[in-house]
């Protein structure tokens, strides 16, 4: 959930971004009044149990003096017409359903403070949220990987090789869930094959394995995850080939090496993560080219470069990294 608000100027306010966060509006009031006209600098996270699903926002307001209870609006229009919540309660917060909120999406709501009669007390401004409940996505060349803040890994799209992970080669066309873990904490797409880290920095991979890009010593296809090895920090999938960033800034690539893209000083294929340096900080796979940033802001490329794509100012491939000019302060790629 990303949130936002607007301070008693009318300037928005922006709140971060958290899995399930708590919204807390308002500040002192005269009796009989509400008048929330501030956000907390910055967003809280819910005490526990109150927030039920990753994803979930809970909306809070100040209680008011003298009010008995309350009315609250939610709207996907900003004047509050066609309010999809329009309910009273008798505490000073509502956690709106997880599914009754579309991703990507801006919601508006309005707190009413009431005597208990029907009687209206002064309506506070109108605040809003964004609903963003998709954590992290990546595509390949026909599929689609993505994480939810609750840790679940989900997948869509082209499944001829196994690369949603699901046990079997048939197509989704809606985003299904792979398996029941939910530690998982990054994912990367290749063509088709398919990479992700859990939260323990084990790495996992399943898909297509023609070239060994699944780094599991062999070059079969994997209906669903298996696991590479451990202590990782990142990963990135090219066409047909994979590198990985361990905790200790060590770079170690495997997979397809038509054009030098894995950066050991030769042509072979390789189906077990090898050691290609250390000091790195930041590293990217195209299609058959390979860049990435040391630890000391160096920008290094390699592989395919028909097109230019590595910044040498020629066209032939490198088989190893190559400094891409002087400049040391590079910070990410």
């Amino acid at each position: 959930i990303t949130l936002r608000g607007e301070d008693s100027d009318g300037n928005i306010v922006f709140l971060g971004e958290r899995p399930g966060v708590k919204v807390i509006a308002g500040q002192d009031t005269p009796a009989g009044t509400i008048d929330c006209y501030s956000f907390i600098p910055q967003a809280q996270r819910p005490a526990d149990g109150l927030v039920t699903e990753a994803g979930a926002v809970d909306l809070e307001w100040d209680a008011v003096p003298g009010a008995v209870e309350y009315r609250l609006m939610v709207s996907e229009n900003s004047d509050l017409s066609q309010p999809f919540i329009d309910t009273v309660t008798t505490e000073p917060t509502h956690t709106p359903e997880p599914e009754a909120l579309s991703n990507a999406r801006t919601y508006y709501w309005q707190v009413i403070a009431m005597d208990g009669e029907g009687n209206p007390g002064r309506a506070s401004q109108v605040w809003s949220f964004d609903a963003h409940n998709w954590l992290a996505i990546d595509a390949g060349c026909g599929h689609n990987v993505a994480l939810k803040p609750d840790g679940t890994l989900w997948g869509w799209g082209d499944n001829s090789a196994g690369q949603l992970g699901l046990d079997d080669t048939e197509d989704r066309y809606t985003p299904t869930q792979v398996g029941t873990d939910t530690d998982w904490a990054f994912v990367a797409a290749g063509c088709s094959h398919t990479l992700a880290l859990k939260a323990d920095g084990a790495l996992w991979a399943w898909g297509n394995n023609e070239n060994g890009q699944l780094g599991l010593g062999d070059a079969e296809d994997r209906l669903t995850p298996e696991p590479v090895g451990t202590d990782w920090a990142f990963v990135t999938a090219g066409y047909r080939y994979t590198l990985g960033l361990k905790t200790n800034g060590e770079l170690w690539a495997w997979g397809l090496n038509s054009y030098g893209q894995l950066g050991l000083d030769d042509t072979d294929h390789r189906s077990i993560p090898t050691w290609v340096g250390s000091d790195w900080a930041s590293v990217a796979a195209g299609l058959s080219h390979t860049v990435a940033v040391k630890t000391n802001g160096e920008l290094w490329t390699w592989g395919h470069n028909a097109s230019g794509q590595l910044g040498l100012n020629d066209t032939a491939s490198r088989h190893v990294p190559e400094r891409v000019g002087t400049a040391g302060d590079w910070a990410f790629v």
